[in-house]
């Protein structure tokens, strides 16, 4: 999930059910284009392992995220670090593994209230003596 990022945004043809990968990767690259200002000849440079939209069925009325997995992480960081030409979109680039890292935290968080115990992020800053009171 390294080399992962999640396009938010994308327009998505429903008419004939799922997208198909070919698809996906056809719409991304037109929308690196045209979203991220990155050239014709270099957005068909860029190698995909694989390209697809996040699971679930299409709903009417709702675009699913498309999740790519670039092959090389050079190109990757090249895409992502150009999040700046979506300021002031609906559109946004997010890392896949931030969101699980996140995830993880929170249901840790709600597992901690359950038991009465600290949360993560409180155990964090008490410091290396867990019963002391930080100074």
């Amino acid at each position: 999930m390294r080399n992962n990022l999640l396009f938010n945004g994308v327009a998505e043809d429903n008419s004939t059910g799922s997208e198909s990968p070919e698809t996906t990767e056809r719409r991304l690259r037109q929308y690196l284009q045209d979203a991220f200002k990155i050239q014709h000849d270099v957005a068909d440079t860029i190698s995909f392992e694989r390209v697809h939209r996040s699971p679930g069925s299409p709903i009417p009325g709702k675009v699913r995220n498309i999740v790519a997995k670039f092959t090389y992480f050079k190109d990757r960081e090249s895409v992502r670090k150009r999040w700046k030409e979506l300021v002031g979109t609906v559109h946004r680039v997010l890392e896949q593994d931030v969101i699980e890292k996140t995830a993880q935290i929170s249901a840790k968080d709600e597992r901690s209230k359950v038991t009465g115990q600290a949360s993560v992020r409180n155990r964090r800053k008490r410091g290396p003596n867990i019963g002391a009171r930080w100074r």
